[in-house]
């Protein structure tokens, strides 16, 4: 998260990132995945000032908004306002996730204190840079599918812990041949987005990864 400092009178940005997390399957359509709105929540956890300039979905579960934000100092810390009730209620309800961001309303503006630079950004691979589950993939080989689904879904739900799940998982790939990869290179595809905006991180700096 990140704090904008904006001198009186000024108008910054709000970026506000929303991500929907109950993301279908790629051969699912888009209007399956629902992303709310979030300007209530915005206008109880950030300012009542601001005003909604633009919206852009960027893919079929996660839309930007971006709000202009014209306040006196001292500039609204984000990173308080991301735990506002207002925002944890929304993301509760609605099944979604707020990132927030502020652009300074000229470049000359120094950045506030504290502020440090992202040089570092990290992945989850499946469902995130993949629009594939790989471990649902290799059952499918072996027709586990939905058993396999069966126990994701309880981990995702909070039911079962991490690793009680991988395990139960990783035991019923039992029989998958070891050629599977040769046939998972023509079924695995690159979310919408992973390609540029890996690039443009790398462009400012950023050291990238995927742990998975």
């Amino acid at each position: 998260m990140s704090e904008a400092q904006v001198s009186s009178g000024s108008a910054a940005k709000l970026i506000v990132t929303v991500y929907a997390k109950d993301r279908p399957k790629s051969s699912q359509a888009d209007s399956i995945c629902t992303v709310a709105d979030p300007t209530d929540a915005l206008l109880l956890a950030v300012s009542p000032s601001l005003q909604k300039l633009e919206t852009k979905p960027l893919t079929a579960c996660i839309r930007q908004e971006i709000y202009s934000l014209r306040t006196p100092p001292p500039t609204p810390d984000l990173g308080q306002a991301r735990l506002h009730d207002a925002i944890t209620r929304f993301e509760r309800d609605r099944k979604a996730e707020v990132v927030l961001d502020a652009i300074p309303s000229s470049s000359s503006e120094s950045p506030p204190p504290g502020h440090r630079p992202v040089r570092l950004a990290l992945f989850d691979m499946d469902s995130t840079l993949i629009n594939e589950e790989v471990i649902d993939e290799l059952a499918r080989t072996i027709g586990k599918t939905e058993a396999v689904s069966a126990i994701t879904a309880r981990a995702m739900n909070g039911e079962l812990d991490f690793e009680t799940s991988l395990r139960e998982r990783v035991t019923m790939l039992r029989g998958v041949r070891s050629d599977v990869w040769d046939e998972l290179k023509g079924i695995v595809t690159i979310a919408e987005g992973a390609r540029e905006l890996v690039h443009a991180l790398k462009k400012m700096g950023v050291v990238t990864g995927v742990v998975s």
